[in-house]
């Protein structure tokens, strides 16, 4: 029992360093066995202290959103010095202070008396053929978690509440539950790259994405600082839905700031200045002239679906309103000042809300 209980008290303030107080809740839960089954009770009021502590402070971090996450990096190895790795693909976790730059330089830095040479990131299936067989390479691009139905089912939250209060359930529930969609059993990662077909930046109707989808062997967190990767696969996501998935993010953006007990004033501004003073061609204003105006629509390729279009029509009409709660979330915190810049996101809100719902009702 000594031993157990040594194991567990350690393996909780490891989690507790890592900031993974999620884990050291469930840790808890299995130390707490021993004395509910001896009925220790003063031991038990000692752990049922420690978790009010951990949960208080998972709920204070989800709401504040001062938990920094770690950065994930996909690496592709190739050559004969890499052995039986040779053409695999892994999953590094770092943490949120290591940036690309910096890791990139590690790797290279570890592998150096191989001779590697750095792979361009966009090239996704390396051709091992056009490779020199004496030479050595590594592919090295940043990835982020794939939240697939947890972003779904968050942006469903976001677009039909528009209360303000943080203290209802469904708000608190919903921020921890992405912080421990965040932490536990991640299996699943997406790399994001932009592009046009014709090769040029190109404007709202021409910005296409590309999303590739890593599958790693087990689940992060691990004992292992990588994991291999065993599936790969990727789609071509079309204009109408990268615009789709901009305003989502901008819709999930500034609910997070609304749903949270202390407002960051200076986030939430930045979200309104970049949302309804946005330069030209940029931003939601602009996405919804582009594929919501029947005229202009008739003139795109690839056509949107009507089922896309119904969708952004739904979105638009709840960002709208969710701009309008931020709008004057940011005026009861608003600096006398400010209030010049107040003005200017009230004259441009009005007229971003009278353009969207015409174009809305006119889809």
């Amino acid at each position: 029992e000594r031993g157990f209980t040594q194991l567990l008290t350690d393996a909780i303030d490891l989690l507790r360093r890592g900031v993974n107080y999620e884990q050291a809740v469930e840790a808890y839960h299995l130390l707490l066995q021993l004395p509910r089954t001896t009925h220790d009770y003063a031991a038990q009021a000692d752990m049922y202290g420690e978790l009010r502590v951990l949960c208080t402070k998972i709920v204070e971090d989800a709401e504040k959103a001062v938990r920094i996450q770690p950065n994930y990096y996909r690496v592709g190895l190739y050559g004969r010095a890499f052995g039986e790795h040779d053409g695999h693909q892994f999953i590094y976790k770092e943490t949120a202070f290591v940036r690309i730059a910096d890791f990139t330089e590690r790797i290279t830095a570890q592998y150096a008396a191989a001779g590697v040479e750095l792979l361009p990131n966009t090239t996704l299936h390396v051709d091992r053929a056009a490779l020199d067989p004496a030479k050595n390479y590594v592919q090295i691009g940043a990835v982020q978690v794939d939240f697939g139905e947890e972003r779904r089912r968050a942006l469903l939250d976001a677009s039909t509440s528009f209360s303000n209060s943080s203290s209802s359930s469904s708000s608190t529930g919903r921020t921890t539950g992405s912080n421990l969609a965040y932490t536990t059993a991640i299996q699943r990662f997406v790399m994001v790259l932009p592009f046009t077909k014709n090769g040029a930046q190109g404007e709202v109707a021409d910005q296409w994405k590309r999303k590739v989808y890593y599958t790693v062997e087990g689940a992060f967190p691990s004992m292992h600082k990588r994991l291999r990767v065993t599936e790969q696969t990727q789609e071509e996501v079309p204009p109408v839905r990268n615009a789709i998935d901009l305003v989502a993010d901008r819709v999930l953006a500034i609910h997070a700031e609304l749903t949270s007990k202390t407002t960051n004033t200076k986030a939430l501004q930045s979200l309104l200045h970049g949302t309804l003073l946005a330069a030209v061609n940029v931003g939601p204003l602009e996405i919804g002239r582009v594929f919501l105006d029947k005229e202009r629509r008739a003139t795109l390729d690839p056509q949107p679906a009507d089922a896309d279009i119904a969708e952004l029509v739904q979105l638009m009409a709840a960002f709208s309103r969710k701009l309008a709660i931020a709008l004057a979330a940011n005026a009861r915190n608003l600096d006398p000042e400010q209030k010049p810049l107040q003005d200017e996101l009230t004259n441009a809100y009005r007229t971003f809300n009278e353009t969207i719902t015409r174009l809305c009702l006119n889809a």
